[in-house]
């Protein structure tokens, strides 16, 4: 009895043994090299330029004093071919680890590039299994994705991270870029009724001393990332950037913005109030009459009093009223900066076809061929923004100014 027990015991082992996963792709840590970011550039003798940025184990220890380490968090290595994939092999001629990709949260592309298209460059970051697509991506502004990927920071020790973490809060808090991801602009450039958008990073002071140890041991940087204005493209080709006024006004047409500051004129006294913005949401609404469309935007925002510099006395009813008006008016008129832009330029980021795709699935099939560079700049486009304060701090009085 005990060996018939003991006979199916061990088969029992042996037939669970083959069901249990092995280790036949594992890959030990120092045999690869972590990539964090990755930057697009045109190359100098092959058509693409790639530059990865990865992590410096070393570097990047909670105390490297202890280990008498000092040096940058990441090591930037860079190769070109004649597509992504053979630029991305020909640096095992540099690296002597397999480059690795799970946690690359980051694409660079530089503006020369963007403006020549990049629906080539977004086919391996979205084929390979190992790459993010929600990985975000950026335009380098008036330099190369190289130029900004080599500048080191004082705040952040890898560059990456103050990029996206800059990405992130410009968006909510000041509402003049937005964050993008590779998923995003894959959407975007296979809908017939949207044309994406992507944030832009300048390199502004001493572009020389940006990437040398003196940039992050000066108590004011030489050289600092500076997120600047929104990319807006026609097809797969950047075509123009969407600053201050009209940058704002595409995010709150999209409904990007979430607790941005909007300064309104006082009194013959410019920016003499902020109201902070508490929440906002935008509503698109078309139509079609006489076989032309009518496009109308509803955006309501509610927001604080946040400061003023000027006499104002929100007790009074009429006051309050008209400063609400004000704000309104102000929000009313980035969003018309906005469309001005997408008109001139023949571009809809705003996704208005996609409404109409929607709304209207037989005109749409009528126009979404020439929507872009015939229907859009003439579409009539009504504008409704009801804006609303609900708290004025500490004091509905400015004492300061009486």
């Amino acid at each position: 009895m005990k060996s018939k027990k003991h006979y199916f015991f061990i088969i029992n082992i042996v037939c669970t043994s083959l069901l249990l996963s092995g280790c036949w792709s594992y890959r030990e840590l120092t045999d690869i090299a972590f990539v964090i970011a990755i930057g697009i550039d045109e190359g100098e003798k092959q058509p693409y330029k790639l530059s990865f940025q990865l992590i410096n184990p070393k570097n990047v220890a909670e105390e490297p004093q202890k280990s008498g380490i000092i040096g940058p968090a990441t090591v930037i290595y860079q190769s070109e071919g004649d597509n992504l994939f053979t630029a991305n092999r020909a640096t095992t001629q540099q690296v002597s680890r397999r480059l690795y990709y799970a946690h690359t949260s980051l694409v660079v592309i530089s503006e020369k590039l963007a403006r020549k298209g990049i629906r080539d460059v977004l086919d391996i970051l979205t084929r390979s299994p190992e790459f993010r697509p929600t990985a975000d991506i950026v335009i380098a502004k008036d330099s190369s994705a190289e130029d900004l990927l080599n500048v080191l920071t004082p705040l952040d020790q890898i560059n990456a991270d103050k990029i996206q973490k800059t990405l992130k809060y410009s968006e909510q808090l000041y509402g003049k870029t937005t964050k993008t991801n590779i998923n995003d602009i894959v959407s975007e450039l296979i809908s017939n009724g949207n044309l994406p958008i992507i944030s832009g990073f300048k390199i502004e002071g001493d572009r020389k001393k940006a990437k040398s140890s003196e940039n992050i041991l000066n108590q004011k940087p030489l050289s600092t990332i500076h997120a600047d204005s929104i990319a807006l493209f026609k097809n797969e080709k950047l075509v123009t950037w969407a600053e201050g006024a009209a940058a704002r006004g595409i995010n709150w047409i999209l409904g990007n913005t979430s607790q941005p500051a909007v300064n309104i004129d006082w009194a013959d006294k410019k920016g003499a109030i902020s109201i902070q913005i508490l929440r906002s949401n935008s509503q698109i609404k078309t139509e079609v009459k006489n076989n032309k469309p009518i496009i109308t935007i509803n955006l309501k925002a509610e927001g604080n009093v946040a400061e003023v510099n000027t006499y104002l006395d929100l007790s009074r009813e009429e006051e309050f009223i008209k400063l609400q008006s004000e704000l309104e008016k102000v929000i009313k008129n980035e969003i018309n900066e906005a469309i001005k832009l997408g008109k001139k330029y023949k571009t809809d980021v705003f996704s208005f076809g996609d409404h109409i795709r929607i709304s209207h699935p037989k005109y749409w099939k009528k126009v979404q061929d020439h929507w872009n560079d015939d229907i859009l700049p003439t579409a009539e486009i009504k504008i409704n923004v009801d804006a609303s304060l609900r708290l004025t701090g500490l004091k509905t009085k400015s004492d300061v100014y009486q």
